[in-house]
C-alpha cells in the first residue's frame, strides 16, 4: 500500500481480497464506487456546468428549481428556505448539484462500481473516507476560522451525527468562505437514501473543485484517513454474484418496475 498525495492507494486483484480489505474500514467510514479508477471525485455541477462558474450555476438552478418545484411536488412537504433539502431533492431527481453521493456500506459502493459492463477501464475504484475524522476536522476548521460566536463555540454536527441545522448550512455553504468538505445527511431522508445507506460529501467552496476542497486537509494528515481501493474489473461477475447473495442489486437498491427491468442487464 502506497500513499498518494491526499489518499492512500491499494491495488486488489480478486474479490475475496477486496472484501477482506474493505471490512477493515467499515466502522466510521463511508464509501463511493466508480466504474473507472482514473476518474477523480467530481460533483455533477462541477462536471456539467462549464460555461459559467459552479457557484453562479448553483444560484441559478436553485432559484429556478425552487420557483417551479410546486408544480411537481406537494408544497406542504417542502421547505423552500432549506437549501440542503432543496439540493437533496434536486440530486435525487438528477439535477446538477454540489452534493456527492456516498454510502455507509462498502458493499453497496462496490455494487455501483461494478454494476455496468465497463469497456473504458480494466479497473474500478472504491473510495473510502474516515467519516468521524472528517467530521471532527471540518467542525474544528469552521470554529477556528469563524468570527461568529455561534459557530465558534458549539458543535455543528448534532450528537455526532451528520446533520446540521438549516441556518448553519445556508451560511457556511453559500458564501464560499471556507474550503472544506462536510459529510452531511438531510434531516428528512428519502426512501432511496435510506435503502442505500446514503449520505453526501459536500464541498463548501464552489470556486474550486471537489478534490481541491479535499486537498485543503493535506497538512492535517488526510492521506491516513482517505483511501482509494483499485480493483481489477476481471472480478466483476464474481463480485456481482456475491453481492446478489447479500441482496445488493438494482431491484433492492432502486425499488420499482424500472429497476426490476434494468436488473436483467448484465
Amino acid at each position: 500500500m502506497a500513499s498518494g498525495k491526499i489518499y492512500s492507494h491499494c491495488e486488489i486483484t480478486n474479490w475475496d481480497d477486496a472484501k477482506s480489505n474493505l471490512k477493515k474500514y467499515c466502522t466510521d467510514w463511508t464509501f463511493r464506487g466508480q466504474r473507472n479508477y482514473n476518474w477523480n471525485l467530481t460533483t455533477t455541477i462541477e462536471r456539467l456546468r462549464k460555461s459559467i462558474p459552479s457557484d453562479e450555476a448553483e444560484q441559478i438552478t436553485l432559484t429556478e428549481f425552487s420557483r417551479r418545484i410546486h408544480l411537481y411536488y406537494d408544497r406542504l412537504k417542502l421547505t423552500t428556505d432549506d437549501t440542503f433539502e432543496i439540493l437533496a431533492l434536486m440530486q435525487h431527481h438528477g439535477a446538477p448539484t454540489r452534493l456527492l453521493d456516498w454510502t455507509y456500506s462498502a458493499y453497496i459502493a462496490s455494487y455501483f462500481a461494478f454494476e455496468e459492463p465497463n469497456s473504458e477501464s480494466d479497473k474500478i475504484a472504491v473510495w473510502a473516507m474516515d467519516n468521524k475524522w472528517l467530521r471532527e476536522k471540518t467542525n474544528q476548521r469552521i470554529a477556528e476560522n469563524s468570527s461568529d460566536p455561534k459557530l465558534k463555540y458549539h458543535d455543528l454536527f448534532y450528537a455526532n451525527s451528520n446533520i446540521w441545522n438549516r441556518e448553519d448550512f445556508n451560511w457556511i455553504m453559500r458564501n464560499n468562505r471556507f474550503t472544506l468538505v462536510a459529510p452531511l445527511e438531510p434531516y428528512y431522508c428519502n426512501e432511496r437514501m435510506t435503502i442505500q445507506q446514503g449520505l453526501f460529501l459536500v464541498p463548501a467552496n464552489l470556486k474550486v473543485s471537489f478534490m481541491q476542497n479535499l486537498e485543503s486537509y493535506i497538512s492535517e494528515g488526510i492521506a491516513d484517513h482517505f483511501m482509494k481501493f483499485v480493483i481489477s474489473n476481471n472480478v466483476r461477475i464474481d463480485a456481482l454474484a456475491d453481492l446478489y447473495d447479500m441482496n445488493i442489486n438494482r431491484t433492492s437498491l432502486f425499488p420499482g418496475i424500472d429497476a426490476f427491468a434494468q436488473s436483467f442487464i448484465i
